[in-house]
């Protein structure tokens, strides 16, 4: 229903504003060429001080490629060689790290885009074209990953099952529906459940959505609340 309030912000609200950082990223100094008095010509010396403003941007996103060596010592006692292990989230020769499947499983799932609108994000942005068949093994890796924790309150007595709202925001799944499309598979809606399920809960914990799935990816557990 309509308020008939004016959009924006309302009067007695706080609001947000962009606020000055107290150490910049960069500097860039621009120093007058002459003299604003006389004319003459001014070096960059002698100078009695300076106004600042300030600029917040992105910086140019570039994939980095970060190469993993198992070192291969052969003993001095037994001439036996041995390899170190490799981390256990680099298990392919080549891959995509959890920074580029956090980012495909934020678009899909949370901000609900289609798989061809997901690879042309990731395109857009990163100057990579990743195949839908890869967002959709994404998924399927953050929805194993996920899977311990699904209905945890009937494992844990510790966990609360009546105050979860994000297993109760249904609305979600006919918001999805609208805008890419019917789901395909019971898989490919149970997928989109539980981890939309797991960025609900994230986000009412005060965690943004994208650390929280990239934090899926990495094998480490975010922080919870739990009521007392």
């Amino acid at each position: 229903k309509k308020t008939g309030k004016p959009s924006g912000g309302q009067p007695g609200h706080e609001g947000t504003r962009l606020e000055m950082a107290a150490e910049p990223d960069h500097v860039k100094e621009h120093w007058p060429e002459v003299c604003a008095g006389c004319g003459k010509t001014l070096g960059q010396k002698h100078e009695s001080g300076y106004t600042k403003r300030q600029v917040h941007d992105i910086p140019p996103i570039e994939i980095e490629v970060t190469e993993h060596r198992a070192s291969q010592v052969c003993c001095g006692g037994c001439g036996t060689i041995s390899q170190g292990a490799f981390p256990t989230e680099v298990s392919q020769d080549v891959q995509y790290g959890s920074g580029i499947a956090a980012l495909a499983t934020y678009a899909n799932v949370h901000q609900l885009l289609p798989l061809d609108r997901t690879t042309e994000l990731i395109e857009d942005i990163c100057g990579r074209r990743i195949s839908e068949g890869t967002v959709v093994n994404m998924l399927a890796t953050c929805t194993e990953k996920l899977a311990p924790k699904v209905l945890l309150f009937a494992r844990d007595f510790a966990v609360p099952f009546d105050n979860n709202l994000a297993e109760r925001d249904l609305r979600m799944m006919k918001v999805k529906q609208k805008i890419s499309g019917c789901f395909r598979s019971i898989v490919g809606a149970g997928t989109f459940a539980t981890i939309r399920g797991y960025v609900s809960t994230a986000r009412k914990q005060g965690h943004r959505a994208i650390d929280a799935l990239q934090a899926v990816f990495d094998n480490r557990d975010i922080k919870l609340k739990f009521a007392e």
